[in-house]
């Protein structure tokens, strides 16, 4: 690597993106895994499943909307203005904002409507957050960077066992706690990204020109042709949004219902586990997490020594499928154990890989942020069906019944997913 490269890519920033992507996963993962199952149990007792399941279905139609929309802006702000930082000062505000008005929430009403609010602030940060990626990491560093912005949803569940701990008795201390580790985490890139030089400057394509960028494929996306064959790009483009889509929808069912599907658990295996499920839930973030962490990293750092991405990221969707099955095979407390930390570590790998394989085929596009926000759908989409399905499938309380038919139509989509992934042509 050359002194020109590294000088794009310092150390610093490493850090502080890294530690600001980990803050906006932990802006939002214990809110939704552990803080919002509690407090529907509380507002509706006697119908927790369908508070719960109608708030994730309706706030994930909100962040699949409001990420669009964010990208949209972020993209037109960083061709203004050359930067894409003041809208991430301003979604790191309105995140804070939100978790005040979640708080004041006492309703059913009340509680759907802060999670959509929640949504639209989330993702106005996310969204510039996540082009960050495309706009400064040179094309040799991305599978590294990757690895390091995937340790976010590892560390979000990491801090699902953080704020367990007794001294958060209430929800008020948890989100309290909650914002002030997200404002620590963010602030940092607000003042590091500034002193790093963007790869490219966007400007309006020359349409005539031969180089030209495409914005016909099928997907909002725009794709050059100068780096790699149009239709094969869109191709790859297309079997990438469904590959994640189809390992999303397996950890949208996971963390949506990881909580009631262990109430349910600790309540058939006799004196085996800890006393609740919260707890459970802690013991298995505490167990995963460093495993998962070491996996991303791994996978990332391999994938780019090999410049190789596909061959990985069809064993981890297959991990991911494995994983569902043990659950639904052996749904037992030690079981769930083992099975929750190949999940865990399959879908961070799974998740680094596919993130450094998107960027690298829309590197060159000067929409980088809107096309981010239609791949962004296949965050969105499976945590739409995951509640959808449960509220089909069930009209009073959670139970494994319920989950299991999730958890088969979850393995049957990874399976599919690794296939699809098989079937990328420019993907190594």
């Amino acid at each position: 690597m050359t002194s020109a490269k590294r000088s794009l890519f310092p150390a610093h920033f490493v850090l502080s993106y890294g530690t600001a992507n980990a803050g906006a996963s932990i802006a939002y993962v214990p809110l939704l895994v552990l803080i919002l199952p509690l407090k529907a149990e509380i507002i509706s007792p006697d119908n927790k499943l369908q508070l719960l399941s109608l708030a994730l279905l309706i706030g994930a139609i909100a962040a699949s909307v409001s990420n669009i929309i964010a990208g949209w802006i972020s993209d037109r702000m960083f061709a203004r203005i050359g930067s894409r930082i003041p809208q991430i000062a301003i979604g790191l505000v309105a995140i804070l904002l939100s978790y005040a008005v979640f708080a004041k929430a006492n309703s059913a009403i009340g509680l759907i409507g802060a999670v959509v609010l929640f949504q639209f602030c989330l993702n106005s940060l996310f969204s510039p957050l996540g082009t960050l990626l495309a706009d400064k990491v040179p094309h040799h560093a991305k599978g590294r960077m990757s690895a390091v912005l995937n340790l976010g949803f590892p560390i979000g569940t990491l801090a699902i066992a953080f704020l367990s701990l007794s001294f958060f008795d209430t929800e008020n201390a948890r989100l309290l706690a909650l914002g002030t580790i997200v404002f620590v985490c963010i602030v940092p890139l607000i003042f590091s990204a500034r002193s790093l030089p963007d790869l490219t400057v966007p400007a309006p394509p020359a349409k005539s020109a031969p180089d030209a960028i495409s914005d016909n494929d099928g997907l909002g996306v725009a794709i050059s042709p100068a780096s790699g064959d149009p239709m094969s790009r869109r191709s790859d483009l297309a079997l990438a949004w469904f590959a994640r889509f189809a390992v999303q929808l397996s950890g949208a069912v996971i963390f949506g219902y990881i909580l009631y599907f262990l109430q349910d658990v600790l309540s058939q295996s006799s004196n085996i586990g800890p006393d609740t499920a919260d707890q459970a839930l802690a013991q298995l973030t505490v167990t995963a997490t460093p495993i998962a962490i070491i996996m991303g990293l791994s996978a990332g750092y391999v994938s780019d020594r090999l410049n190789a991405r596909k061959a990985f990221m069809m064993i981890a969707a297959l991990a991911v499928a494995l994983s569902l099955m043990m659950m639904i095979h052996w749904p037992s407390w030690t079981s769930i154990y083992v099975a929750y930390v190949v999940f865990s570590a399959g879908l961070t790998a799974y998740l680094t890989i596919d993130a450094a394989a998107v960027t690298q085929l829309i590197e060159q596009s000067t929409d980088k942020a809107r096309t981010l926000g239609v791949m962004n759908l296949t965050n969105t989409l499976p945590a739409i069906m995951a509640p959808s399905l449960a509220l089909i499938l069930n009209s009073s309380a959670m139970s494994q019944s319920v989950l299991i038919p999730l958890l088969q139509c979850a393995a049957v989509l990874a399976l599919v997913g690794a296939f699809a992934v098989g079937r990328m042509r420019l993907v190594r």
